[in-house]
């Protein structure tokens, strides 16, 4: 059983032989000091100060035990705290920046506890998310400065993650894979293990790898999260983790191993009500049936996936798109497009904002279709413009052969033929690289 406040006061004052009287000193009165060992009364932050310098230790040495006692003012900072984290969740990072900055300037805080470096490592995530880097690294560097030194390296691991954004914003997966294996060596030092922790990371590196078309690394990332989980009987993303594996069998046209990862998938959602993943799941068959031009079967999957999360993110339209133009239901396929939310404030993984861009393909291609040719050019080659910036993808091939095509049906063979050699160029590079998506 772990020592009181008092308890640890007293304790140490013995050890250095020091009376009551001694150790009160002109600060504190005696009796005071007798009803703070007996746990009958706890001293400020100024007292308990005070008591810490005399019995050298530092103030951390005490400050969980007046916060577990009920201190008054750990419990509003604490709560304060998480009412922020809500804030930070529902993306709302200016106003939390703000409760931050005043929790840091008025709260009575020890600045070698736990507590601070908490309040610090949200402030810098604010400031990550916001994109102000510079700052918001110093920041966490100070929270993590924290953690280690009070060996605490699964919260300075943590903490560390919250940079992702700096390289996540820009696709630099090469980045973020290295930041991962900093945190790596943090937690690795810490004594205790935090399962849950390992599997995070192993997610993140199969997202990683799969960024830089490393489709071995990500399986093989995935499979060992899937490992802990089973060894651990922690099923912390056992229902993503499959989602993905499947995902990935699905670019790899190997469809029996797609169905069962899927259907493993969906099972794990069921069973802890996840219905997040759930409609995701959803949205990755209505892909699936679009590219085995089955457009009815993708519409039945949008429509659970809209029912499931009582709106629909762009990929799911992006899909009802493609299964609208397959079936010639121009209208309903352009009515869909204009549904399409194009990331502004945000970065989505490179996949699924190529999933997305690739709604101005099918747009473009629809306009063609009820002769608004120029319309459909135009919106197709904005499109391309972007999926340019994100590399060699066969989505882009697509884009490209969809262009010519166009040119070719208006009799415009020089940009036809243009069009057609970027293609052909693009599926041998992704061929050849081993580029599913």
């Amino acid at each position: 059983m772990s020592k009181t406040l008092g308890e640890k006061i007293k304790e140490l004052r013995k050890e250095l032989k020091l009376t009551q009287t001694e150790l009160a000193g002109s600060e504190i009165t005696k009796s005071m000091l007798s009803q703070i060992e007996n746990n009958q009364a706890t001293p400020s932050m100024k007292s308990l100060q005070y008591l810490s310098n005399r019995l050298s230790k530092p103030i951390s040495y005490f400050i969980d035990d007046i916060f577990l006692q009920g201190s008054a003012s750990f419990e509003e900072i604490y709560n304060k705290l998480k009412s922020i984290t809500k804030l930070i969740n529902e993306r709302n990072q200016s106003e939390a920046l703000i409760q931050l900055e005043a929790l840091l300037k008025t709260a009575p805080l020890d600045y070698s506890s736990k507590l601070y470096a908490d309040i610090l490592s949200k402030y810098g995530e604010c400031l990550v998310d916001l994109k102000e880097y510079a700052k918001g690294e110093e920041t966490i560097q100070k929270a993590i400065d924290v953690y280690t030194g009070k060996y605490l390296y699964v919260d300075a691991a943590k903490s560390m993650l919250l940079l992702l954004g700096k390289y996540w914003s820009s696709f630099d997966y090469i980045g973020c894979m290295n930041l991962v294996y900093k945190a790596l060596e943090t937690y690795n030092c810490s004594i205790s293990k935090d399962h849950a922790f390992e599997i995070e990371i192993l997610y993140m590196q199969s997202i990683f790898y799969a960024g830089v078309n490393d489709v071995d690394g990500t399986i093989s990332a995935i499979k060992r999260a899937l490992d802990i989980s089973k060894e651990t009987e922690i099923y912390y993303k056992t229902d993503e983790l499959y989602k993905n594996l499947g995902a990935i069998n699905l670019f790899m046209d190997k469809h029996e191993d797609f169905e069962h990862y899927m259907e493993k998938a969906r099972q794990y959602s069921v069973f802890i009500e996840n219905n997040a993943i759930l409609a995701s799941i959803e949205g990755v068959w209505a892909m699936f049936y679009n590219k085995i031009n089955n457009p009815n079967k993708a519409l039945e999957k949008t429509a659970v996936c809209k029912q499931l999360m009582k709106k629909a993110y762009p990929v799911i339209y992006a899909q009802e798109v493609i299964a609208f133009y397959k079936m010639n239901k121009y209208s309903d396929a352009l009515n869909a497009a204009a549904q399409v939310i194009y990331p502004r404030d945000y970065v989505p993984f490179k996949f699924d904002y190529l999933a997305i861009l690739n709604t101005k393909i099918y747009e473009g291609l629809t306009l063609n279709k009820l002769g608004r040719i120029n319309e459909g050019l135009a919106v197709m080659k904005e499109g391309i413009e972007i999926m340019e910036t994100l590399g060699d993808s066969k989505i882009l091939a697509f884009a490209y052969k969809s262009l010519s095509e166009i040119y070719s049906e208006q009799g415009d063979y020089e940009n036809a033929f243009s069009f057609l050699k970027k293609s052909t160029t693009m599926e041998e590079l992704t061929k050849s690289k081993k580029i599913y998506f």
